[in-house]
């Protein structure tokens, strides 16, 4: 059996003026072990994730290496099942995967999580001194914490966790 580690839960953090936030350390954990796992012998310091917006749910969408490798290979084995001659089959890989992780920039961040969105993906969700990350599995929903409450009114469960944290965060 194949083991997986995957993104759960809902996590508040601050964001400063210069879009400075930090990435929750239980998903920090989670991008090491899956690093580890998928890459045996890899360099543990290229700590990143690729985030674009998901204009689609009104946040930013965050995944790492590991889930990068996946996407590519979806759309790898995707273009082939379509018996594609070579050029026709490589200009629809680019034409896919430029779609996939062409709007999403790869984000650094240090051993401490610490990591800059950059201004145009705040705009596009809307944040501004705080962001709500929520795990999705295999990749992290980052919202403006408003946003969430409008748009995923059905998830009592995060939004109690939202709340709980917006309130400890006033006192």
């Amino acid at each position: 059996m194949e083991r997986s580690f995957f993104f759960h839960g809902g996590y508040l953090n601050a964001v400063d003026a210069k879009g400075r936030v930090s990435l929750p350390a239980p998903f920090r954990k989670v991008i090491e072990k899956r690093a580890k796992l998928s890459f045996p012998g890899g360099d543990d310091e290229d700590k990143s994730l690729k985030i674009g917006d998901f204009a689609k749910k009104g946040c930013l969408r965050a995944f790492d290496q590991t889930y990068s490798a996946k996407l590519y290979a979806s759309i790898r084995d995707s273009v082939a099942k379509r018996g594609l001659d070579p050029i026709e089959e490589l200009d629809a890989i680019g034409d896919m995967t430029q779609a996939t992780f062409g709007g999403s920039p790869d984000v650094p961040y240090d051993a401490a999580g610490r990591m800059v969105l950059p201004p145009p993906l705040r705009d596009a969700a809307g944040i501004a001194d705080l962001a709500w990350f929520v795990g999705n599995a295999d990749t992290i929903q980052i919202w403006n914490p408003d946003r969430f409450r409008a748009n995923c009114a059905d998830q009592a469960d995060l939004l109690r966790q939202l709340d709980y944290a917006l309130g400890e965060r006033a006192k």
